[in-house]
């Protein structure tokens, strides 16, 4: 059964606006339901920048949520033990932390802005071996560690070169060759881990446009620059002197001119 537009939008009218921008930003509704939902917000006059102001803020609210159960609110990893709290959720480590924070920065940067950065990025030189000729992207490299009773997976995306990026995930690869086996969890996780890593290091072949993984750390890299500056611009609004240059400033405002004793006196030539 396929299901169309007016379908879409008689279910969408019994659902409240709140509900409706949560599943849009998402990315979760199909073409169709998503011009459904879009039609039902206009019926309720949410249209224009009032629309993208909305879709801002839960986007924002959906980062911010926390789940009830022992994963990492950023990463969905496992944080039964050293879990980092901030603000009423909980990260596996202070990284996931800080990306979470980015990602709510980044949502207020145009795409514009973050591709042209991407591009930027990819024809800077590496970060690694600091040669210019190899495009730079951002590749991801996926290891397993076993322990006695379980084993652990992980997964980072760095920043470099094409080259660069092979060499770590065939090293990535390695490590889970050698320490992924030795758990029954790790007999599952790691031929997958060594797959993975070995398809990354063939995936960036042939890509002439940024890939998601870029633009993704080209936007953290954009609301890192904006997090400093409104940083900057909050130490520059405050200062040591500025209470005693505002009451300086209040308490001359307080007190009446005196008048000169000249003001009184009668000119000379007068």
């Amino acid at each position: 059964m396929k299901l169309t537009r007016e379908f879409f939008v008689d279910e969408f009218r019994q659902v409240d606006n709140e509900t409706l921008l949560q599943r849009i930003v998402a990315n979760r509704l199909s073409d169709v339901a998503r011009e459904a939902a879009a039609f039902v917000l206009a019926e309720r006059g949410v249209v224009g920048e009032q629309l993208e102001r909305d879709l801002v803020g839960a986007a924002k609210s959906s980062i911010r949520t926390s789940s009830v159960t022992n994963q990492c609110d950023h990463c969905g990893a496992s944080v039964a033990l050293g879990a980092v709290h901030d603000e009423g959720q909980k990260f596996c480590n202070t990284i996931c932390l800080e990306r979470a924070r980015l990602d709510e920065i980044g949502i207020e940067i145009p795409g514009n802005a973050v591709r042209d950065h991407a591009r930027s990025m990819r024809f800077a030189p590496c970060p690694r071996c600091g040669v210019r000729d190899n495009t730079v992207e951002a590749p991801a490299t996926y290891t397993v560690v076993s322990y006695l009773t379980g084993a652990r997976s992980d997964s980072g995306t760095a920043i470099c070169c094409r080259r660069c990026g092979a060499r770590h995930a065939r090293g990535a690869a390695i490590v889970c060759a050698l320490v992924g086996w030795w758990s029954l969890p790790g007999l599952f996780l790691t031929p997958a881990a060594i797959v993975q890593n070995l398809r990354e290091s063939r995936r960036l072949d042939g890509h002439h446009e940024p890939t998601p993984e870029l633009m993704l750390e080209a936007r953290r890299a954009l609301a890192r620059r904006l997090l400093a500056e409104r940083r900057g611009a909050a130490s520059a609004a405050w200062s040591p002197r500025a209470p005693r240059r505002a009451r300086a400033a209040r308490d001359s405002a307080d007190t009446p001119p005196q008048r000169s004793r000249d003001a009184g006196r009668r000119s000379p030539c007068r």
